[in-house]
């Protein structure tokens, strides 16, 4: 976190934590490259096939509650 936030050095970091400073970098890297992964999803509309099975669980819900009742 320390590297991705960029307010030490990456040889500060590697000092601090008895690692080398490459390992630092691929650290930093790695999770520069894993967040990119994070904000690919598009939101907005869902798609139709969520909208059928949530049908189909809410059927199945009045299924189960009448034999309850």
């Amino acid at each position: 976190m320390e590297a991705l936030t960029g307010r030490k050095m990456v040889n500060e970091i590697a000092g601090a934590y008895e690692v080398h400073p490459h390992q630092v970098a691929t650290w930093k890297r790695e999770g520069q490259d894993g967040l990119k992964g994070v904000f690919e999803h598009k939101r907005g509309q869902r798609r139709v096939e969520d909208e059928t099975d949530l049908d189909a669980l809410y059927s199945q819900i009045g299924r189960l509650q009448v034999q309850v009742e």
